[in-house]
Formats: C-alpha cells, sequence, structure tokens
C-alpha cells in the first residue's frame, strides 16, 4: 500500500501548476546553493516547505552537506522527514533562512549579487520563494 505523501509526490506537476506564481528554477537554487556553500556565512536554522506536504521540514545547509549532495536538478539527503532520499527543486514551495541581523545583511547581499528573488524578511528568518 501506497503513503499518502508518495501518491502527492507522483503529482508534483499537476500541485506545481496550481499556484498563482512560480519565482525559482533548477538552474537558480543551483546558483543559490553554490553560492551558499562558498560563502561563511552563518546560518543558524534553514526550514523548507515542499508543495505536496503541509509539514514544515529542516534542510540541512552546512558545508558538508553542500559539497556531495545537491545537483542540476535536484538534491539528495538535504531534506528530512519521510519520504527520504531525493527532491526535485520543484518540489519546494519555500525555503527559509534564520540568522541573526548582521548575517542576514550578508545573506541578502549575497542573493541581490545572485539575481531577483522573492522573499519575506520576518523576525530574524529570510523566506524564499519558489511558489505562491
Amino acid at each position: 500500500m501506497k503513503h499518502k505523501l508518495d501518491s502527492a509526490r507522483n503529482k508534483n506537476d499537476e500541485i506545481a501548476l496550481s499556484f498563482s506564481n512560480s519565482f525559482m528554477n533548477d538552474s537558480k537554487y543551483v546558483k543559490l546553493l553554490c553560492a551558499l556553500s562558498e560563502s561563511d556565512l552563518v546560518i543558524e536554522d534553514s526550514r523548507v516547505k515542499l508543495i505536496w506536504d503541509d509539514e514544515i521540514r529542516e534542510i540541512y545547509m552546512d558545508e558538508i552537506t553542500y559539497e556531495f549532495d545537491f545537483y542540476d536538478h535536484s538534491m539528495e539527503s538535504m531534506i528530512g522527514g519521510y519520504p527520504k532520499g531525493w527532491y526535485e527543486y520543484k518540489e519546494i514551495e519555500w525555503l527559509e533562512l534564520k540568522s541573526d541581523a548582521h548575517q542576514m545583511e550578508r545573506i541578502i547581499h549575497l542573493l541581490n549579487s545572485i539575481g531577483q528573488f522573492e522573499t519575506e524578511l520576518m523576525d530574524g528568518v529570510l523566506r524564499l520563494y519558489g511558489y505562491k
């Protein structure tokens, strides 16, 4: 018997089309992850919301993970919760980065150097939207 999340996950494209706006693509995620992995930024906490699930999950943003686990179209073992394994970037509804004020200023500067992102800043947490 399939887990209900497996069924939802198989409908990614259909779910993605239900959003009004799409702000990210594979190359933008790769640029973001490369820039973060090459920086010396201190990110206290990172969370992610997937399009097919209501659970807010951890996304592991340490330097070891970056070196081995993100690719051109997907990431491996970077997102917590069930199911474990591979996630395509198009499955990410939003990504949050939490840090102190000084680091957040540096994070925003880094993002601006990469390109345009749909973001929201709330109490030391920067949310980057994949979909809205």
